[in-house]
């Protein structure tokens, strides 16, 4: 469970740039969150910060604690 943390667990490789679980996760509830705010979903909520919490955790690992702060 903890590769899900670090950001040097690749997941995949996506055009020679390594994507980590992390990564991956945050952008994929990212887009889930755009599509049901789009539809006014209840649901926008969780996903939003499920995805908020995926990028805090990755910016705080490559410390650029500004973009963290602003999550």
């Amino acid at each position: 469970m903890n590769f899900l943390f670090d950001i040097n667990a690749v997941m995949l490789t996506v055009l020679n740039y390594p994507l980590s679980y992390a990564e991956f996760l945050g952008t994929l509830f990212g887009l889930l969150t755009v599509i049901l705010a789009a539809r006014a979903n209840i649901w926008t909520w969780p996903t939003g910060i499920i995805n908020e919490l995926f990028f805090f955790i990755i910016f705080f690992q490559i410390q650029l604690y500004a973009n963290m702060l602003l999550q």
